[in-house]
Formats: C-alpha cells, structure tokens, sequence
C-alpha cells in the first residue's frame, strides 16, 4: 500500500507541476497575442491618421487652385504654379504615408485607401490640366473625393473596432444653420 501511495504521490505532483507549466506558458502566450494586438492597434491608428492627414493636404491645396481658377470658394487660392509646387511636397508625403497603410492595414482599408487616393488624383488632376474647370466639374470630383474619404474611414474605424459617427455626419452647407441655431 506504501508503494501505492508513494506512486500516486509522484502522478500527482508531476501532473500538478505540467499543469503548472503548460498554464503558465499558455497565460504567457495569451498576454504577448493581447500585447500585440494592441501594438498593431496603435500603429494602425498612426498610420491611417497620418494617411488621411497626408491626402486631406492634397484636397486643401487642390480646392485652392480650383478658387484661383473660379471653380470653387477659398480664402487663400492658389494659381496653378504655386500649387503645383505645393502638390509635389504633399505628394512626397502621401506617398510615404501610404506604406504605413499598406504595411499594418487591413485589406479593406488598404482598398478604401487607394480608392481616395485615386479620387483626389483625379481631382487634381482635373484641376492642373484645365483652367476652364466648372464649379459643377469640380463640386462633382471633390464629392466623389468625399465618398472616398468617408469609406476610408469607415473601414478605418471598423478596422481599429472604433465607434463613431460618419466623417462626413453633417454637409458643410448644413455647418452655416447649424451655427445660426445656437443664437
């Protein structure tokens, strides 16, 4: 009987001690996935914020060469050789900013990221190339820009499991009666 209860002894503690281990190893594991996740959270969100910084200055800077041609409203308009010089720079930036999306975004985001920035390319495009742009031609390009915009961030938002509202939740023309009803 002393064997028996020695040898189950020796059964238990060895089981108790692999129990031990693989638990231990199996919280470790679970804490560095948790730890990583949010490491890519935080890069994810750096790089999709500079992204959207990046093409935002590219829409800023092509809107004020359309106010210098008459097709859109600004108060600092540009002509086309002040931001052609400007576009070059942002385009640097965007560019590298992109890498950042294509290196730690998800698929969807990446799709949404190029899909803005291919709508911004032809907003500028349009503008660089032709100084008879109408204020219709460019009100259209810079909405379908905004429609970019607005699925990036969806994506952006759903990626990063972030709440909130559209980007685009009020018109800038509503912006004006929304003031007016605060008086």
């Amino acid at each position: 009987m002393e064997l028996w209860a020695a040898v189950v002894a020796v059964i238990g503690t060895t089981l108790g001690a692999l129990i031990g281990i693989v638990s231990g190893r199996w919280t470790a594991d679970t804490e560095w996935k948790r730890s990583e996740a949010k490491r890519l959270t935080e890069l994810r969100k750096v790089a999709y914020a500079a992204y959207g910084e990046a093409v935002k200055q590219d829409v800023r800077v092509s809107r004020k060469m359309a106010a210098g041609l008459g097709a859109a409203s600004s108060d600092n308009p540009l002509t086309r050789d002040e931001g052609r010089s400007r576009l070059a720079d942002i385009n640097e930036r965007r560019s590298a900013a992109l890498e950042g999306v294509l290196l730690v975004g998800s698929r969807a985001t990446v799709d949404h990221a190029r899909i803005w920035q291919h709508a911004v390319w032809h907003l500028r495009k349009r503008v660089l190339a032709a100084p008879d742009i109408t204020s219709d031609e460019y009100s259209r390009l810079y909405r379908m820009a905004g429609k970019a915009r607005e699925n990036f961030y969806r994506a952006s938002r759903a990626d990063l499991d972030v709440g909130g509202e559209s980007a685009n939740a009020m018109p800038h023309h509503d912006l004006e009666a929304a003031w007016r009803a605060l008086a």
